[in-house]
């Protein structure tokens, strides 16, 4: 059976909200994995609180091309924080 997409936004601001409320801390871990075509895609976050954006990023092989995508997708959400992101 197809698996839905799975959207989380995460917000800085207080008007703004997530699946789980109004972010109040930085500090977070997410992991999730969904089957492709191609096989198993998983994917795991953690976050702790910085005063700025301080990205690191773990892609496997073949999956290099997606890693500025990748990138810019984070950065677009996030403004800070130390986040370590691994894609495999």
């Amino acid at each position: 059976s197809p698996h839905p997409p799975t959207a989380v936004r995460l917000s800085q601001t207080p008007e703004k909200h997530s699946l789980m409320g109004t972010v109040a801390s930085m500090t977070g871990f997410a992991a999730a994995s969904r089957p492709t075509p191609l096989g198993l895609l998983s994917i795991e976050l953690r976050s702790v609180n910085s005063r700025f954006l301080d990205l690191s990023l773990r892609v496997a092989d073949e999956l290099r091309n997606f890693e500025p995508m990748l990138r810019e997708a984070i950065g677009a959400a996030l403004s800070r924080g130390k986040v370590d992101c691994r894609l495999w």
